[in-house]
């Protein structure tokens, strides 16, 4: 190693040097911003040499070039790099490169273009965003709560996870702008909230609140209000000093925002749900749906933001149908979300909540080893995350899935169950949608028999 090192050109040496703090491979984008390099041309020549000197190793991923560097390669010039001075401004660049710009990590509104890019970016940076907070938290970098605010956004973070990394980032000593705190306790509140915290999201995100309202920056205000609002709700509580729920939904149809239309209507729906008005939901549901433009070929961010508005929408269709017993038009809409989240990507975890609703239906219309299965699949992927069932509607679950949650622990169902728990998502969506195509083709014949519930088993409901 010493001696290919050697054969280097000072410039390359230093280039290698600097791409050692890179963790989990890197774009040309990456490697020029760390040498500061706005054109990118001179680092990748530099790069390009390397290349053909097999120190840095080239794949593509997601129709992008990456660059690596085998672990011995790397190490070796981490080491380098340590005895030069140029370490701490380097790390200082990864880590303001991963960060991005502050007001991204703040807004709030529209949301859903900037988090649908950051998914997808932080799904195959997620150990740069690791490595940059690290080195953040070490150095009481101000980026430390940028950087956390960006990286509780990745699924592959696990919601404990990502909240202690949140909270970590808020005590650092180091000053922030008022905004971007509020932006980071309301991320905090909801981790909370997805981990059945509700104490802790309640006052994480009436924190928030103070913030914003001291700040009179009232977009985010109703956001995180309208969030905080949900939360306490399940407890049965009320936020003081609250507005209408619907205040969100005239700001974003002030602002002609489809998505964000859609959204408050969908929240709407939600709380209607968890009131028991069905008829209500639907209809707001289908509104929700209707509002969002069409998606075409070229998927840019409206596309993908109307993709992900309509998947959740169209889930709780599903349920509801299930509710009403209509199967049919349950599993339509189930696929149809499932279709939806799938536009943002094949690990998008709102495909996990698809096959859920697919678990619901299929056991209602008797498939329920299928659905135990499924049900099985999605319950380990929660709990390896450490999250709690979505939104705020239990008693509704109970309706829909309780014969479910009664079966997963009976002798009866122990092969189904433990074959779920080691389905991948894409086994189980497949499964899921199988199973969905064989109740939908006509004939009872083809169909499964219902499943004979034991003695001891609950009814369904």
């Amino acid at each position: 190693m010493a001696w290919s090192y050697e054969l280097l050109s000072e410039e390359e040496r230093l280039l290698l040097c600097r791409l050692s703090v890179f963790s989990g491979g890197f774009t040309l984008e990456a490697a020029a911003a760390l040498c500061g390099d706005d054109s990118g041309d001179a680092t990748l020549t530099m790069l390009t040499r390397l290349v053909e000197g097999s120190l840095v190793l080239t794949a593509t991923r997601a129709g992008a070039t990456r660059y690596g560097m085998l672990e011995t390669v790397r190490q070796y010039a981490a080491e380098r790099l340590a005895e030069t001075d140029e370490e701490d401004e380097t790390r200082s660049r990864h880590a303001a490169y991963f960060a991005g710009d502050p007001k991204d990590a703040v807004r709030f509104w529209p949301p859903d273009y900037w988090w649908i890019e950051q998914f997808r970016r932080s799904e195959v940076d997620i150990e740069n965003l690791r490595a940059a907070l690290d080195w953040a938290h070490e150095t009481r970098s101000p980026l430390e709560l940028v950087l956390a605010v960006v990286y509780q956004r990745a699924d592959a973070v696990f919601p404990p996870e990502g909240l202690a990394r949140v909270e970590q980032a808020l005590a650092n000593p180091s000053p922030n702008p008022p905004e971007l705190r509020a932006r980071a306790l309301a991320a905090a509140g909801g981790l909370a909230r997805l981990q059945g915290d509700l104490q802790s999201a309640q006052g994480f995100m009436a924190e928030s609140l103070r913030l914003y309202r001291e700040s009179d920056d009232r977009v985010s205000e109703l956001v995180v209000l309208n969030r905080l609002e949900e939360v306490v709700a399940e407890n049965g509580d009320q936020v003081d000093g609250s507005e209408p729920a619907r205040g969100t939904e005239a700001l974003a149809r002030r602002m002609e925002d489809p998505a964000m239309i859609s959204a408050a209507l969908t929240r709407r729906a939600i709380k209607a749900m968890a009131a028991g008005d069905n008829r209500g939901a639907h209809d707001l549901l289908d509104e929700s749906v209707a509002v969002l433009p069409l998606r075409g070929p070229v998927q840019g961010p409206a596309e993908l933001s109307a993709a992900y508005r309509e998947g959740d929408a169209r889930l709780l269709l599903a349920i509801i149908e299930v509710l009403e017993g209509n199967i049919t038009n349950a599993l339509a809409e189930a696929e149809a979300g499932l279709e939806a989240f799938s536009e943002l990507g094949k690990s998008y975890p709102g495909r996990w909540d698809s096959v859920d609703v697919f678990a619901a239906a299929l056991a209602r219309e008797g498939d329920l080893k299928t659905g135990v299965q499924l049900y099985s699949a999605v319950t380990q992927y929660r709990e390896m995350r450490g999250e709690k069932i979505p939104w705020g509607l239990r008693h509704v679950r109970e309706q829909t899935h309780g014969r479910l949650d009664h079966a997963l622990g009976l002798p009866d169902f122990a092969a189904e169950a433990a074959a779920g728990r080691k389905m991948s998502l894409d086994e189980a969506t497949a499964t899921a949608l199988k199973a969905a195509g064989r109740l939908s083709s006509g004939p009872d014949a083809a169909r499964p028999p219902a499943e004979t519930a034991p003695q001891d088993q609950a009814p369904q409901p």
